[in-house]
Parts: structure tokens; sequence; C-alpha cells
């Protein structure tokens, strides 16, 4: 694949599916920024199943991601924002750093958080993970990032 346009974009990373936060997070990031969004459905834990578990385990990935990121299309269109979607089993960060040496314009990454399963930290709102990318070396730097309105 050539590399695409320098279109300043913002990789939304999910799994099956986006959460309602990280959807909500990325239409808004992109709105007000005058990003493209390249939506990003990934699988890997997929790659440690045995082989016979693997095709029925594919097949309910993809279904479930690409109606994810139909969703999430139908979303962006509403709000003139310009979309795409990969829905991929591979290893995420191995995805992740191949789209950014294909896609020059990617600045940002919008990803879901880690899920934090103490009993502290039950209740606590999870934000979606924004990671800066940097233009010459693709680096990426994790930023904590809080909704309007949040303390």
């Amino acid at each position: 694949m050539a590399a695409q346009s320098d279109v300043p974009k913002i990789l939304v990373v999910g799994g099956k599916t986006f959460s309602d936060s990280l959807t909500a997070y990325a239409l808004k990031m992109a709105q007000k920024l005058d990003l493209e969004i390249i939506a990003l459905n990934v699988d890997e834990d997929i790659l440690d199943l045995s082989a016979d578990e693997q095709a029925a385990a594919r097949e309910a990935f993809f279904e479930a991601a690409e109606q994810s990121a139909a969703d999430l299309a139908e979303k962006a269109e509403s709000m003139d924002i310009k979309f795409t979607s990969m829905v991929v089993v591979n290893r995420i960060q191995t995805t992740i750093e191949k789209i950014l040496n294909q896609e020059l314009g990617v600045r940002y990454i919008l990803s879901e958080p880690a899920p934090d399963r103490s009993e502290h930290h039950r209740d606590r709102v999870q934000n979606p993970v924004l990671q800066l990318v940097g233009p010459e070396t693709h680096h990426i730097d994790p930023v904590s990032v809080r909704d309007e309105g949040e303390k």
C-alpha cells in the first residue's frame, strides 16, 4: 500500500467494538481539530488460540468489528468527518506501527483504557487514552485525557 497524504488524522484503536466513550471522544476530537478518522479494530488474542478455535473466533470478531466500524462510519458521515476503517487479526503494536509508516498524517492515537480490575477503582469512569505521534520518529507518548467538565 502506498503512503497516504499528510492530511491530519486520528487513529482510533478498538477491539471487537468501540465503546461509547471512545466513539464520542473520537468524533468530538475529529470535529474540533478537523481530522480524518482511521478506525482500527484489532485482535491479537486470536493468534494465541489453537487452529481449530481460530476459525470461529475470527468469524465472530470480523462480524462484530465490521458492525462496530459501520456504526462509527455512520456517525462520522453525519458530522461530515472523513472516515476509513480496518479490521485486522494481528499484534496490536505491529499493526499500529505499520499504519504509522503508511499513513503519513496520523497525529493522534485514541484507544480504550487498560481495564482497571481493582476494587478501589471499580466505579471510576474510564476515559479513552490519547497518544501523540511525533512526525519525525513516529514516537508515541501516552497522555491521560479528561472529558470536558470532568474533574
